[in-house]
């Protein structure tokens, strides 16, 4: 089923940039994330070792099926208590693993709604339904959105679809079910597995990386694109 939000029509930046949809990951790009607090918060508790089981650029296999939704949130704190012979009740734990979550700047806020009104505007995290339940709370409690729909014509999350990022099919799942022009499309990540993964789905994509920040790529005024981001572009 295609997914053909009511839109205006998309103004180009100059140069006739040729994108008509952005494709935003959330943590990183649009939430500030440090996984290194969450690592921290973990060891203290005695999980030693944590660091080993997960970071920024890898994860074992726990992780993983929490975000593609195989496994519950009971499971996850069930597996990860076992693995590190602890038995952490759940709001501890809870505390711990939302401790990498940190905030919003609220002006990213204010330019993604903009972004909304010139793009077809899709969100695509690998993420679980804690995190996300957490993210819904705070968009509503500190901004007054409903939840991070507000600010998408859609959403895809791994643990919904049951894929992941750098898979080539979570991609190729956004762009055929909603009729989309990879070459038309523009994906942004901090990951660069994530950005590898983009390209071969042929969607050009931009690496947020190195203090990138979105009002480097769109006008903080019109949300619109700005000439520099093909140079910013990876095909």
């Amino acid at each position: 089923m295609n997914f053909i939000p009511d839109l205006p029509e998309c103004t180009f930046a100059p140069m006739n940039l040729p994108f008509t949809t952005i494709i935003f990951d959330l943590g990183g790009v649009i939430v500030n994330i440090d996984y290194h607090d969450t690592v921290l918060a973990f060891h203290d508790l005695g999980f030693t070792g944590f660091d080993q089981h997960f970071s920024f650029h890898q994860q074992m296999d726990v992780f993983d099926q929490y975000e593609m939704g195989l496994i519950s949130s009971a499971e996850f704190r069930s597996r990860l208590n076992r693995q590190f012979n602890r038995s952490l009740p759940d709001a501890e734990f809870d505390r711990a693993w939302y401790t990498m979550v940190k905030d919003i700047p609220p002006y990213r806020i204010d330019l993604i709604r903009k972004v909304k009104s010139r793009y077809q505007t899709f969100l695509l995290s690998n993420t679980n339904e804690s995190h996300i339940r957490l993210f819904n709370e705070y968009v509503h409690s500190s901004f007054g959105l409903k939840d991070l729909s507000d600010l998408f014509h859609k959403m895809y999350y791994s643990y919904e679809v049951h894929l992941r990022k750098p898979d080539v099919a979570i991609y190729r799942h956004v762009l055929e079910e909603n009729g989309l022009d990879p070459q038309k499309t523009l994906f942004m990540d901090d990951n660069p597995a994530n950005v590898a993964g983009s390209r071969l789905a042929g969607i050009p994509t931009i690496h947020m990386t190195g203090g990138l920040e979105l009002s480097d790529v769109f006008d903080v005024e019109t949300g619109q694109l700005k000439p520099v981001v093909m140079d910013l572009v990876q095909q």
